[in-house]
């Protein structure tokens, strides 16, 4: 008879050891998150602003359903005397495919419980406004010998389906102290405050709308504030 000895045996798992477990991956994928973002500070998009916003690793990715999306009826002002005032707003690549790794997430949740997908969630969305990804993709779209106006034409383009592919999208402080540089606006409905940049009022760039005040939920169980600036309406550099 062949004896396995007692040190090859693995001990039975307690139900606190698996949810410590559980707690060290889930910090472990939460770390994984934050090497994509530390390197980048958001800065004003205004090109004769350009003052630094937040620095991103202090910040969360978030999403927002179009009911509850406050931006989605103020364009920001694209030109002063006639001249363009924007930077060309191209999210970093690393950048992108930590959001589109969210997006599908969510996107295979919901499918998942049969739930209707949000606009900003929609696969022909996806599909319709495919982004080029630096020289080698204008190459293959426009032919190695494409000329300078096409390659700006397409890098417009890009940015463009870029910004409509992720919508909803807004990287998240819960403390305004957080921001280098910010500025509120004054109440609007619903106690509604717009996010500007402090150093030239432009925007807006994102939103604080304040939790309801409930007097039956506990102190412990009060919902966190949420000051969001949207990833398609600010620069992005690298720091």
């Amino acid at each position: 008879m062949n004896f396995i000895p007692i040190s090859l045996i693995d001990p039975p798992v307690s139900r606190f050891d698996r949810l410590r477990m559980e707690a060290k991956l889930k910090a472990k994928a939460r770390d994984a998150y934050k090497i994509h973002l530390q390197p980048y500070c958001l800065i004003c998009p205004r090109k004769s602003c350009k003052s630094k916003l937040l620095y991103l690793n202090g910040a969360n990715l978030v999403f927002k359903p179009k009911k509850q999306d406050e931006l989605n009826v103020y364009p920001l002002p694209q030109k002063e005397s006639g001249s363009p005032v924007l930077l060309e707003i191209e999210i970093p690549q690393d950048l992108v495919s930590v959001i589109e790794d969210k997006k599908r997430i969510l996107i295979e949740k919901l499918k998942k419980n049969d739930i209707e997908l949000d606009p900003f969630l929609s696969d022909e969305k996806l599909d319709d406004e495919k982004t080029l990804s630096g020289k080698e993709g204008l190459k293959s779209e426009f032919g190695s010998s494409g000329t300078a106006d096409n390659v700006n034409s397409a890098q417009r383009n890009s940015t463009s389906g870029q910004s409509k592919a992720f919508s909803g999208f807004y990287w998240c402080v819960d403390d305004v102290f957080k921001f280098e540089n910010i500025g509120l606006s004054k109440p609007a409905a619903h106690s509604l405050r717009f996010l500007i940049c402090a150093e030239c009022e432009y925007g807006p760039l994102g939103f604080h709308l304040p939790p309801t005040p409930s007097e039956n939920v506990s102190q412990k169980d009060k919902p966190s504030l949420e000051y969001l600036l949207a990833i398609n309406r600010v620069g992005y550099l690298r720091s």
